[in-house]
C-alpha cells in the first residue's frame, strides 16, 4: 500500500446514525455524491444495502467510500475483458458457471473538494484491496464499480479494468473491475 499521509491522518468512521460528524461539511463538487453521502447513505445502511465509511481529519468529513456486495454472472464474464484472465487462472471446477464470482462493489467515492489531488482517492482504494484481500472477509474475488466517465483515468491509475471498451466517449458509467488474485502473486 502506498504511504498518504493525508491518508494516515484521518480516523475511518461507519456511518450510522449515532455518527457525531457534520456530514454537511462534505462538499466533493459532484452533488450526486455529496447528495448521496448527506441524505441517502443512512437509508442504504438501514435497509442493509451498503456501508458507507468516512474519513474524517478533526471534525471535518474529507472523503467517504460506500462498499455493498456484486456478483460478476458468467454471462457478463464471457462477454468482458475478464474472459482471458479467468482461463489463465481459474475458479475451483464448476465455480462461476452456475451463479457467477464473488466480488465487492465500490458504489460511491467522494474526496473533499479542498482534499483533492492529494492522493486520497488512492490511498483508500489501495486500503480497500488490501482489506477485502486480508482473511478475504467476504471471499471476494473482484472489486467492481460503475465509474463516472470523467473519473475513468483515476481508477485505471489506479489499475482498474474496463469490463468492455466502450465505442465512442462513454456517457453514462462505466463498468470496472480489479482482480484481487493479481495481489497474491
Amino acid at each position: 500500500m502506498r504511504s498518504n499521509s493525508l491518508f494516515e491522518r484521518c480516523r475511518r468512521v461507519r456511518l450510522l446514525p449515532s455518527l457525531d460528524v457534520d456530514l454537511s461539511k462534505f462538499d466533493c463538487g459532484d452533488s450526486d455524491l455529496n447528495e448521496f453521502l448527506q441524505c441517502d447513505a443512512f437509508e442504504y445502511a438501514e435497509k442493509l444495502i451498503a456501508a458507507t465509511y468516512v474519513y474524517v481529519l478533526g471534525d471535518m468529513p474529507v472523503a467517504f467510500v460506500c462498499y455493498s456486495n456484486d456478483l460478476i454472472t458468467y454471462k457478463a464474464r464471457k462477454k468482458s475483458s475478464l474472459y482471458d484472465d479467468l482461463k489463465t487462472k481459474p475458479m475451483p471446477e464448476g465455480f462461476g458457471q452456475r451463479l457467477g464470482w464473488p466480488a465487492v462493489k465500490i458504489g460511491r467515492l467522494g474526496v473533499h473538494k479542498e482534499f483533492a489531488n492529494q492522493g486520497l482517492g488512492s490511498a483508500i482504494l489501495d486500503f480497500t484491496k488490501a482489506w477485502f484481500l486480508d482473511d478475504n472477509k467476504t471471499g471476494c474475488r473482484f472489486i467492481t464499480l460503475d465509474a463516472y466517465p470523467k473519473a475513468r483515468p483515476f481508477y485505471i491509475r489506479n489499475k482498474f479494468r474496463l469490463f468492455i471498451l466502450p465505442k465512442g466517449e462513454p456517457k453514462s458509467n462505466i463498468p470496472m473491475f480489479f482482480d484481487l488474485y493479481a495481489l497474491t502473486s
